[in-house]
């Protein structure tokens, strides 16, 4: 089976206390699962998209930026970096895809051809905000290819939020896997 893993925005400032918008949803049991499925993928040699929130100095500019106003995932800062323990370091696995985007969804899948893939698996955080926008943007755009979302991989502002955007993205005929 072919198949593509995504992570959404496992990055040092929603997954580290220190981190400027840290969410107490992240807890170790969410990182552990997250890296399961992260040796998963590379066990298969399948395809990894990590999305990394990506700002800059015009944050403030942005309609985010007026209603969030806490600058976060600076480009090149050490918030923006994905966690450590969930980053393929090694060169040896190369079949790895970082895409960078601001507020919400990446707006490029199309370029990365997803429907070459039998199925794709998404987790990440934040679920009802970041993670639920990239599945219904790869839906929009591939209505047939089969989504899992990994709850059990994944964290919410609040774990209300995070059983609200697993109804939503139920009723968007996407599989949850708890």
């Amino acid at each position: 089976m072919n198949r593509a893993w995504i992570i959404i925005d496992c990055q040092n400032d929603f997954l580290m206390p220190e981190g400027v918008l840290y969410t107490e949803e992240a807890t170790d049991e969410v990182l552990g699962a997250i890296q399961l499925v992260i040796e998963a993928a590379r066990k298969f040699n399948d395809a990894i998209y990590y999305t990394q929130d990506t700002h800059d100095e015009n944050y403030f500019c942005t309609q985010e930026g007026h209603k969030l106003p806490i600058p976060h995932c600076m480009y090149g800062s050490w918030g923006w970096r994905i966690v450590d323990s969930l980053d393929t370091k090694e060169t040896a696995y190369n079949n790895v895809h970082h895409l960078y985007k601001g507020a919400f969804a990446y707006d490029n899948w199309e370029d990365e051809h997803l429907d070459q893939y039998d199925e794709i698996s998404v987790c990440g955080v934040v679920s009802s905000i970041c993670v639920i926008a990239n599945i219904i943007a790869i839906k929009a755009l591939w209505p047939e290819l089969p989504i899992k979302f990994l709850a059990y991989a994944s964290a919410g502002l609040s774990s209300e939020n995070h059983a609200a955007a697993i109804e939503v993205l139920r009723s968007l005929q996407v599989e949850v896997i708890e």
